[in-house]
């Protein structure tokens, strides 16, 4: 897809476009488009199989509380039934992009803000009153079982199994209450830094919902392009004071993170967002897969244990 009038017959009404680039694909097996328009303009176009239902209204929920995430324009279905989302382009660079920094000191404070920002995103947004944490969770781990399940035969599945069958066993032992509305994939991929040095939020996903605590899940990708940034983004969310039972929940949360990314993309292990999660999950955590490993226990992931903060 690569022309004008081939985009038009697919989408009805675009903006008028004078130049499509394709970008990467997403982990669901999405399109992602930069539609370059006039006047220096751009727009950035989704195209996902499935349903995106109330992704409009989540966006300007999330708008409202003048949390600074990427604007949505318009959703809709293509004609060849795939639904679609047209959004600002924010001219930038996203942090990964960003990292390594100058100093020390400019990769801390990027780290504090976004760890701020985060902490705004879940105590802005009105909680899912009628959604419970518990519940959310066995039921995110009982598709998770299935879908394996279905691919038994696939190498690294047995394992991955495993993982989902000693999550489940461990979830009642973590706080039930109302879910929080998260961002659900918080990592430097998806926060840009502009020419002005303003942060910008991409990719929330819409109806990613649970306990503040799983947004931290994605700190392991942003520790692999800096140290610093991951640290302080855990530290200035909890003023300094991080609570003893976060380190045992972050490691229930990046598991089930990577249990999940088994079936992104076609399934079975097979999508490079899997593959990363997975040497990344081993690096910081060699003993997380082991089958005797108890998951919610205190233990920090690697970078954080090497306190000199290198990169």
């Amino acid at each position: 897809m690569g022309t004008n009038s081939e985009m038009k017959n697919r989408i009805d009404n675009l903006p008028l476009i004078r130049k499509i680039e394709m970008l990467s694909k997403t982990a669901s097996a999405g399109e992602q488009y930069r539609l370059y328009s006039y006047f220096g303009r751009s727009y950035l176009l989704k195209i996902i199989p499935g349903k995106q239902e109330k992704v409009l209204l989540e966006n300007r929920l999330w708008l409202s509380e003048g949390l600074p995430v990427q604007r949505i324009h318009r959703t809709g279905t293509t004609k060849d039934g795939e639904t679609y989302t047209l959004s600002q382009w924010i001219p930038g660079n996203t942090l990964d992009e960003v990292f390594p920094c100058g100093s020390y000191a400019e990769e801390r404070e990027l780290g504090i803000r976004c760890g701020n920002l985060l902490k705004k995103i879940h105590s802005s947004l009105p909680k899912y009153t009628d959604l419970h944490m518990i519940q959310r969770l066995e039921e995110r781990l009982d598709n998770a079982e299935k879908r394996i399940s279905s691919e038994i035969n696939t190498d690294g599945a047995e394992t991955l199994l495993n993982a989902v069958h000693r999550l489940q066993r461990e979830v009642s032992s973590l706080e039930d209450g109302p879910c929080f509305r998260l961002h659900g994939d918080y990592h430097t991929g998806n926060l840009v830094l502009d020419r002005s040095e303003r942060l910008h939020i991409l990719d929330p996903v819409y109806g990613s919902a649970g306990a503040p605590e799983e947004d931290h899940a994605r700190v392991l990708v942003s520790a692999e392009h800096s140290k610093i940034f991951a640290r302080g983004q855990i530290e200035s969310y909890y003023t300094g004071n991080i609570p003893e039972w976060f380190w045992g929940r972050l490691r229930f949360y990046i598991l089930l993170h990577l249990v999940e990314a088994w079936s992104f993309g076609e399934g079975k292990g097979s999508s490079a967002i899997f593959k990363d999660l997975l040497r990344i999950t081993e690096k910081q955590y060699p003993q997380l897969l082991s089958g005797n490993d108890i998951i919610i226990k205190k233990e920090t992931p690697l970078f954080w244990r090497n306190a000199d903060g290198n990169r």
